[in-house]
């Protein structure tokens, strides 16, 4: 009886396999190159990939890509579907071993990920000198709905690498797992995310000099998490900016950052216009200020972070509601003719329990200071450790704090 009830469900599976629709490799995915794909990128397989993500999406099925390269001359579009890779290894640092979408086309984006479309276990690469247009070229993957999910993926010399669209809205944002190669402008733009989204362990890596972009750039957010971001040689490693696209759903971002580092960029955090944001233990190495804030209502709050810039405040607020710096030690790799913290105007600026190695001035309260409480800090310079410029009516607690 049992050598009959073996025979039997061998029988069944047989048979569901000689009935799979056409464009299937086991019934559960669509594999491209069952659709004609040929992966040698040499081959335009742009029609495969479309037939496949035609079919994925007639019968609910996600999508496989097996490994190789991938040639694709116009953008594939994916909505409400999966397109995933062939994992064949590790973290895509410093190979690719996954299959490769190369992308052979600067008029349109790469990938458009459009409403509740995933992109899996893949490299997306742009070849060594590609001629992007003088006004700007396409991101390597353009966000265009709600609910984008990015993980394990590769992005190599893009002009842009993962961006909202003009008028898109991805609220609740996936991004995870992701290495970014040397974008000619910005790493990532998310904004007008309304409802939360996560970031988590994103490395945007300029190893061939500094990118004229950000490599995180953050417009409007709702309650954004971020957690293990790099930005290594970008312009700015960190930029908040008002929303380039004036129409509905504009607004700031506020959110947290943890681990949220910089390394060799030119500035660290720019905060342009009324941000919040909260960052914490993060190291900022830096030319330049780590923190630049000009926002007449922007509020950030800096804990338990390592901060070292040469060539100007380390912090440097021209306009803020309020700014909060605990914890934190301050470094130079060699003494430079500027304070560690430079305060224009703030409502109420508060700095407690940091550490200011030598080679520099501490910090310097302007006129525009309205509240300052600057206490339970440790000041080894011989030069000045507090300046205090701010006006008769200001309130300020300036001490106790350890000099020399």
């Amino acid at each position: 009886m049992r050598h009959r009830a073996t025979w039997g469900l061998s029988a069944v599976v047989l048979l569901t396999v000689a009935m799979l629709p056409a464009g299937t490799e086991d019934g559960a995915t669509i594999d491209v190159r069952s659709l004609g794909a040929i992966g040698d990128g040499q081959a335009d397989d742009t029609d495969a990939f479309d037939r496949a993500l035609a079919l994925g999406r007639e019968q609910h099925k996600p999508v496989m890509v097996s490994v190789g390269q991938y040639r694709l001359t116009r953008a594939i579009r994916l909505e409400e579907q999966c397109l995933t890779g062939v994992a064949c290894g590790g973290w895509p640092a410093d190979s690719m071993p996954m299959p490769v979408l190369r992308i052979d086309h600067t008029d349109s984006p790469g990938v458009v990920l459009d409403a509740h479309a995933s992109l899996l276990d893949l490299a997306i690469l742009y070849p060594e000198g590609t001629q992007f247009p003088e006004e700007g070229g396409p991101p390597a993957v353009s966000l265009e709905g709600q609910g984008p999910t990015i993980s394990r993926v590769r992005i190599q010399y893009p002009y842009d690498g993962i961006m909202t669209a003009p008028g898109a809205f991805p609220g609740r944002a996936r991004l995870s797992d992701i290495f970014i190669v040397s974008p000619k402008r910005d790493g990532v733009y998310l904004t007008k995310s309304l409802d939360v989204s996560q970031l988590r362990n994103i490395e945007v890596w300029c190893n061939v000099g500094l990118s004229t972009g950000a490599g995180f750039r953050f417009g409007r957010n709702d309650d954004c998490q971020c957690s293990d971001l790099f930005a290594f040689q970008c312009q700015v490693g960190f930029e908040f900016d008002p929303d380039e696209d004036p129409g509905p759903g504009g607004g700031t971002f506020y959110g947290s950052l943890t681990n949220c580092s910089t390394d060799a960029c030119s500035l660290g955090y720019v905060v342009r216009g009324n941000h919040r944001l909260n960052v914490a233990n993060s190291d900022l190495v830096d030319h330049h200020a780590s923190l630049d804030v000009d926002g007449e209502q922007a509020s950030v709050r800096l804990t338990g972070c390592w901060i070292q810039t040469n060539g100007a405040p380390a912090i440097r607020v021209t306009r803020a509601a309020n700014v909060s710096v605990a914890n934190s030690l301050f470094t130079r790799a060699f003494a430079a003719d500027f304070p560690y913290v430079e305060a224009a105007a703030c409502g109420s600026l508060i700095v407690t329990g940091c550490q200011f190695r030598p080679l520099s001035r501490g910090i310097e309260l302007g006129e525009g200071v309205q509240r300052a409480v600057v206490v339970h800090n440790v000041f080894e310079s011989d030069q000045p450790a507090i300046v205090d410029r701010m006006g008769p009516d200001a309130k300020r607690i300036l001490e106790p704090n350890v000099e020399g």
